[in-house]
């Protein structure tokens, strides 16, 4: 009787061993939940060399799709004077445009446009800048001049603006057109854009790379 008492106490050792055994503290309660969220920049920046009407500035249209008011450049008035509206995203590049067949004296036109494509009101720099990788000073132009529009100012451009009177000099090969120390505030959905007109000087002379840029505060 004693030796088999002896031995069911062993195997209730071995048991109860076996069960501690199997047993682990963790240090969560329960397991992860995730959201993923993809941002993006809230400003598009765009490059175009335009149409003829767009001389004239952008204003508000009604589009059946999406069903709202944008902003359009107007190819004229139908019968009841409304504006005939033209406006197609696909007219903008957003990297580079190249322009061949320019000479010294030529004046060129380009249009570039900030928009701002999230839901808050922007705040941020926008700086353009030009390079010639041989040489460069504002005496390779013989005039530049810009004009600016946005949806939510009166149609058409605003006055005329004498770049050439603030160029700044960053350095052999770089001159800036548009500080970046002054700041430029878009509204939801405000879409502004400027017309620039460059006449290079009769003896200019390479190529020229005119980049224009939205940065942070």
């Amino acid at each position: 009787m004693n030796r088999r008492s002896k031995i069911i106490v062993v195997l209730a050792v071995l048991v109860a061993g076996s069960m501690v055994a199997s047993g682990v503290l963790v240090d969560y309660l329960s397991d992860n939940v995730e959201a993923e969220v993809e941002v993006e920049s809230p400003m598009f920046a765009g490059i175009s060399l335009g149409r003829e009407s767009w001389e004239y500035g952008n204003t508000l249209c009604w589009r059946s799709d999406p069903g709202e008011y944008v902003p359009s450049f107007p190819e004229g008035e139908d019968e009841y004077g409304e504006p005939i509206c033209d406006w197609d995203w696909n007219d903008w590049k957003e990297d580079t445009i190249i322009l061949d067949n320019i000479h010294g004296g030529d004046t060129v036109t380009i249009y570039l446009m900030g928009a701002n494509v999230g839901n808050s009101e922007i705040t941020a720099h926008e700086q353009i800048i030009v390079n010639n990788p041989l040489t460069l000073t504002k005496d390779d132009f013989e005039l530049i001049t810009s004009r600016f529009d946005s949806i939510y100012g009166d149609n058409g451009y605003g006055g005329i603006h004498h770049d050439l009177e603030t160029v700044w000099q960053i350095n052999n090969c770089n001159i800036e057109m548009w500080s970046a120390d002054d700041t430029s505030t878009w509204g939801v959905g405000e879409i502004d854009v400027s017309i620039w007109h460059i006449t290079f000087k009769d003896n200019a002379f390479g190529t020229y790379t005119i980049t224009y840029q939205i940065l942070p505060l």
